[in-house]
C-alpha cells in the first residue's frame, strides 16, 4: 500500500467519525475524476458548485459504506457518482418530474382572452420555470388557446365554435405554437 492510499484510508476513516475537513480533503484529491465526470454529462440547470456539492455528497455516502473488500476506493466513487448523476439525469429529463417540480396554478383559462370554455378541469397545472414563462410570454392568445386544446384542457371543437374560427386557423395556431416552443426549448 502507498502512502496515497494509506492517506486516502486515513480520511476515511475521519469521514467515517464525521470530521467534515476530511471530506473537504477527500473530495480535493478527486478532482480531476469529478471534472471528468461533469465534462461527460450534461444538466442544464448545473453549474461548477452544483457539481462539487453532488460530489461531496456522493464522496461522503461512499466513505461512510468504504470496506476495503469493495477494491479501491477511487473505483467505488467513481461508479457511484456516475449512477448518482445518471439518476439526476433522469430525474430531469421525466416530463411528470419536470410538471412535479415547478408546478404552478393559472389563472381560469377566461383571463387569457380564450372565452369562457367549460373544460373538465377548470384550472392548468403548468411549469413555470424561466424558461416556460418565456414560451408562454411569447404566445397569442389564440396560440393560448391551442396550448390549451393540445394539452387536453380545453376541447377543439368548443374553442373554434366559441371564438368562430375555422379548423384551418386552429392548426396554424397550434403550429405556430410548437414553433415557438421549439424554438426557446432548442435555441
Amino acid at each position: 500500500m502507498n502512502s496515497n492510499e494509506i492517506r486516502e484510508l486515513e480520511l476515511i476513516e475521519k469521514i467515517k467519525l464525521q470530521d467534515s475537513e476530511a471530506l473537504k480533503q477527500l473530495c480535493n484529491i478527486y478532482q480531476p475524476l469529478i471534472r471528468s465526470i461533469s465534462n461527460n454529462y450534461f444538466l442544464r440547470i448545473y453549474d461548477y458548485q452544483d457539481w462539487q456539492q453532488e460530489a461531496m455528497i456522493v464522496c461522503y455516502s461512499c466513505a461512510q459504506s468504504f470496506s476495503r473488500e469493495r477494491g479501491s476506493f477511487a473505483g467505488y466513487f467513481r461508479r457511484r457518482l456516475t449512477n448518482h448523476i445518471i439518476s439526476l439525469i433522469r430525474k430531469h429529463w421525466s416530463l411528470k418530474s419536470k410538471i412535479n417540480n415547478s408546478a404552478a396554478s393559472w389563472e381560469y383559462i377566461s383571463e387569457f382572452g380564450v372565452g369562457e370554455i367549460e373544460c373538465g378541469i377548470s384550472e392548468l397545472i403548468v411549469p413555470l420555470g424561466d424558461l416556460y414563462t418565456e414560451i408562454v410570454e411569447k404566445l397569442s392568445n389564440l396560440e393560448l388557446a391551442a396550448l390549451m386544446i393540445v394539452l387536453g384542457q380545453a376541447d377543439e371543437e368548443r374553442v373554434i365554435m366559441n371564438l368562430n374560427i375555422d379548423k384551418k386557423v386552429m392548426q396554424r395556431a397550434k403550429s405556430r405554437m410548437m414553433n415557438k416552443f421549439r424554438d426557446v426549448l432548442f435555441e
